[in-house]
């Protein structure tokens, strides 16, 4: 190619210089004959020595490898000498195949020290090596490796080597060079203090200064990769300067103290570590837990908190975008290229359309390739905007991740573990999955509940705090973790908040919320409540639309009567108002007027992981159960309004949408959660599971504006049934309750959702209130608010029913699952439905009743008769001591006053004594009669005898016709 370009030259020349300059066209052809007459000749010789080259260095690593005993000292020298040398070519060539023959050798070397390190013999040679301290006696292979690491690490920083004299090489091939052989040989190296030596004093340094200045991107992305070797594999040996190195990776996050990409490479630095949980503890331990040292961990943190909040706009902070608004569907080839999925291909315009799109998408917010890993780029590349928050959210989800992976499996009980103190019924809290089901595992869950009334008790462990692990061989690095939790909690909670608030597509939303359930599950765990409760209530706050604890929004919820909103259509808008107010929300004007916002898909998703957390962590919440509860019931509060208008608005009548199916589908599993949360309550102790029962009740009570008249006692006889004691009533609010204005209508739908859950909580409890006769088993609180708020002139007739088929459901319940016990066990049980049963039919019946409350109370008393068939039908032939009970409920029928009225005096019943409340009601009590005297008067005690008979009379007394009858066959076995 030369000669040809001498040619040409030569040539033109000639041609210029004929007429003027003879002597120069002499010359140009002499020269161009003589040109002519060498280009073979030079080619092949060029060839030649190209090829002599190549040879040479294809030949080094074997004759190391083949005769590594006789090449060593200046001999191996020579060799590094020589591909130093030819590494300097400006042939492509040769110069690659020189660095790889570099890569080789010095592998070859490090090998040979392995060998050697293996088979010590005490006949080898050793020569002295200078370190720090003085020096060091090694063999000559390993101080073969010691010259030939120090050198490199010279060259690497530009300084004068001390063997490989001659020699040059730039930083960046030097970094890699050290790397590649590092990566293979980290082990052998960490065995020589002279090797550490060399890495701290000639290494490290090159890497702080490369931290430190302006440097490109090639070198910079070398530097953080052999810092992440060097932190992964030799993070005690490296001391202060590691200390320094990453102290300084954590300055260089600061927007004013690097560029964009210098600052995506120190946090895939951190993510890299977060990923490694044993590393991450052994750096807190070694700096942070330190005096004296600085505090990495907590320090890198803190900066994740600034980070997050940098640019609002860029994340949308404050929103919160729902999924399917973000999960726009972009062609996969365009995908791949934004997110720099081609090989060597460059992002631009794409990003530059994503930029106007806030918030978090894997579409737009990711690369292919980390920049860590692009070693063979001069160039940064071009990086979306938030392709920086994206590793901020990884590492606080690594975090979390890391911290439950190593503590949780602490907490399951075993034999040998200290198990904390029980109480009777608590049996499966060990370690609870927060993560959802699928819908037919939650419908196997609640059938095993179902059959746990009918089966023995199990026996089970509670959670283990692993602080008290103190005899385990790991508990210095549990007491570690306990630390890191106390101490960076604040950090992680005040990040996880903000985004929180930020937009993010599904797939970061859902890890947000799995690392913020995971950190809360540790903190609780370990009986840390401080931490605990401030994720709880952040979690609470962001599962509804009024945040839990904020004292400006206590408006009273008073009773059932409408509060300042007489008309429904006051409260939820007219349908057909058009006013600009309104607008394209007047679907949501409901939630205004409340003061709320509409419950999203995201304020779902926070309920259901809060109620997950109520089921992992039930057993040492405590007094903690009221943020979870609280926060239950502001979201019922806003479903039964939103659900309320959703049915009148005219949008019910168009296609469902995407959102709405979303809506719908979180909306389910929020009540399997809440399903579920009910059903682990029979798991619970009793310390926790009263805690429950104590919440539910302040809230049946403040919802329905009534006061809790807890000192009553149930047991009732059959006279003086009518007038309960009267009693100082206490009422206790939340310490956090917000209450909101309702119309009758919404305030009644409130207060029976409330009586439902606490009947599915007696539900899963009853066998609880089989075993336990003592107050911890609830059963009088169960009772106490169910009567109170179906004997109450101020609740509605909704109310007042659905609190008398939930204590009715009890009763029966109660009854039908105690086939198992001893006969003492069972007669216990149905005694004590019967004094309940008798004091809700005696509170129901009041002096001067509305006629709309009158109606309501004959349906209770209705349902409290056939309940009392029922009881008899399972279990009236073993009722010993309940028969005066049972006559009373039976005399119910009539009106109560005139018949006391009249035994007090010593009267005979006559007709005109029995005033009958209703003709239904006298069919049932007869037919609960008729039963006794057909099947049950062998079993009844004499002394009840006079008692019947005063109810046979009682009955025969009258003469209205009611279609009743006393068998001629039943009168005679009487």
């Amino acid at each position: 190619m030369a000669a040809q370009i001498f040619t040409a030259e030569l040539s033109t020349l000639i041609q210029e210089s004929r007429r003027k300059t003879p002597d120069l066209r002499t010359a140009a052809e002499k020269s161009l004959s003589d040109l002519k007459a060498l280009p073979n000749t030079s080619e092949v010789q060029l060839a030649a020595a190209l090829e002599v080259q190549l040879k040479v260095l294809q030949a080094l690593p074997s004759l190391l490898q083949n005769y590594s005993s006789c090449l060593e000292g200046r001999l191996l020298v020579s060799a590094f000498q020589v591909c130093f040398l030819l590494h300097g070519s400006k042939t492509p060539v040769v110069s690659n195949t020189a660095a790889a023959s570099l890569q080789q050798l010095l592998a070859v070397t490090l090998e040979k020290v392995a060998d050697q390190d293996e088979n010590v013999s005490s006949d080898v040679p050793l020569v002295a090596v200078p370190i720090q301290d003085g020096s060091v006696s090694v063999t000559t292979a390993v101080a073969d490796a010691y010259y030939l690491l120090d050198d490199i690490c010279l060259l690497a920083s530009d300084k004068q080597p001390n063997a490989l004299h001659g020699s040059s090489l730039n930083a960046a091939f030097g970094l890699e060079l050290i790397e590649s052989t590092l990566v293979i040989h980290i082990d052998t190296v960490s065995k020589h203090v002279e090797q550490i030596y060399v890495l701290r004093n000639r290494l490290m340094p090159l890497i702080i200064q490369t931290l430190s200045e302006r440097v490109s991107f090639s070198l910079t992305v070398r530097s953080i990769r052999l810092l992440r070797l060097l932190t992964s594999r030799l993070l005690s040996a490296m001391g202060l300067e590691l200390e320094v190195a990453i102290d300084l990776v954590n300055r260089a996050l600061d927007p004013k103290a690097s560029p964009e990409w210098k600052r995506v490479l120190c946090l895939e630095f951190f993510r890299e570590v977060h990923g490694d949980p044993n590393l991450l503890r052994t750096i807190y331990a070694q700096y942070d837990e330190e005096d004296g040292r600085k505090c990495l961990v907590s320090d890198h943190l803190a900066i994740l908190v600034r980070l997050a909040a940098e640019k609002p706009a860029a994340i949308g902070l404050g929103q919160q975008i729902s999924d399917a608004e973000v999960q726009y569907s972009l062609p996969a080839e365009q995908i791949a290229v934004e997110s720099g999925g081609i090989a060597g291909t460059i992002a631009t315009s794409s990003f530059e359309m994503s930029l106007d799109k806030p918030g978090l998408n894997v579409q737009w917010s990711t690369v292919r390739t980390p920049c860590m890993d692009l070693i063979d780029k001069p160039e940064a590349p071009v990086l979306p905007m938030t392709y920086i928050y994206v590793l901020v959210l990884t590492c606080m989800n690594r975090f979390s991740e890391g911290l439950a992976r190593f503590l949780l499996p602490f907490t399951i009980a075993t034999d040998s573990t200290p198990k904390r103190k029980r109480a009777p019924g608590s049996n499966r809290h060990s370690q609870q999955n927060v993560e959802s089901k699928a819908d037919g595992e939650e419908t196997a869950r609640m059938d095993s509940a179902q059959s746990a009334a009918e089966s023995p008790q199990a026996g089970g462990n509670l959670p283990v705090n692993p602080l008290g692990l103190k005899d385990h061989e790991q508990y210095s690095q549990i007491c570690t973790s306990a630390s890191m939790v106390e101490h960076c909690w604040p950090a992680l909670l005040a990040t996880s908040s903000t985004f929180l608030n930020a937009s993010l597509d599904s797939e970061y939303l859902h890890m947000l919320i799995r690392s913020f359930q995971k950190f809360t599950q540790v903190a609780g765990l370990l009986d840390l409540a401080t931490p605990r409760d401030a994720f709880l209530t952040t979690l609470a706050n962001h599962a509804v639309s009024t945040p839990v604890g904020d004292p400006s929004r206590t408006p009273t919820l008073g009773t059932q009567k409408s509060s300042g909103v007489d008309d429904e259509e006051d409260l939820v808008g007219s349908e057909n108002d058009t006013s600009p107010a309104r607008g394209v929300s007047s679907g949501n004007s409901r939630e205004a007027k409340l003061g709320l916002t509409p419950m999203t898909t995201r304020n779902l998703l926070c309920l259901r992981a809060l109620l997950n957390l109520g089921i992992a962590l039930g057993p040492v919440l405590n007094g903690s159960w009221t943020i979870i509860l609280e926060t239950l019931h502001q979201a019922d509060c806003i479903l039964i309004a939103s659900d309320r208008h959703d049915s009148k608005s005219p949008r019910a009548q168009l296609e469902p949408t995407f959102d709405d199916h979303a809506l719908t589908a979180e909306k389910d599993a929020v009540e399997t959660a809440v399903r579920r949360l009910f059903q682990s309550t029979s798991d619970l102790p009793e310390q926790a599971y009263l805690e429950i029962l104590d919440c539910f009740s302040v809230l049946a009570y403040s919802v329905s504006g009534l006061t809790s008249q807890h000192d009553r006692g149930v047991h009732a006889t059959a006279l003086g049934m009518l007038s309960p004691p009267a009693v100082s009533p206490r009422h206790r609010r939340f310490p956090s309750l917000h209450s909101l204005h309702m119309n009758k209508s919404l305030a009644a739908k409130d207060s029976t959702r409330i009586l439902d859950r606490m009947g599915q909580i007696a539900q899963y409890n009853i066998r609880r209130f089989c075993r336990i006769q003592s107050p911890g088993s609830g059963w009088s609180t169960f009772v106490n608010v169910f009567i109170d708020h179906l004997s109450s002139p101020a609740i509605v007739a909704d109310v007042r029913m659905c609190a008398a088929r939930k204590l009715n459901d009890l009763f029966d319940r109660l009854v039908a699952s105690a086939t198992d016990a001893n006969r003492e066990t069972q007669e216990e049980n149905t005694t004590r439905c019967l004094d309940a049963l008798a004091t809700m039919i005696s509170s129901i019946w009041r002096p001067n009743p509305t006629k709309s409350f009158l109606s309501c109370s004959l349906e209770i008393h209705a349902m409290g008769l056939e309940t009392l068939t029922s009881i008899l039908e399972r279990r009236g032939e073993i009722l010993h001591s309940g028969w005066e009970v049972v006559f009373g409920i039976i005399t119910s029928a009539a009106n109560s006053t005139e018949q006391r009225a009249a035994k007090s005096a010593g009267k005979v019943l006559s007709p005109a004594t029995f005033a009958p409340k209703s003709p239904r009601l006298v069919r049932l009590s007869f037919a609960s009669l008729q039963l006794i005297c057909s099947d049950f008067l062998t079993v009844i005690p004499d002394r009840h005898f006079p008692t019947l008979l005063d109810t046979l009379s009682f009955f025969c007394s009258q003469n209205q016709d009611f279609n009743i009858s006393l068998t001629v066959s039943l009168a005679y076995t009487l």
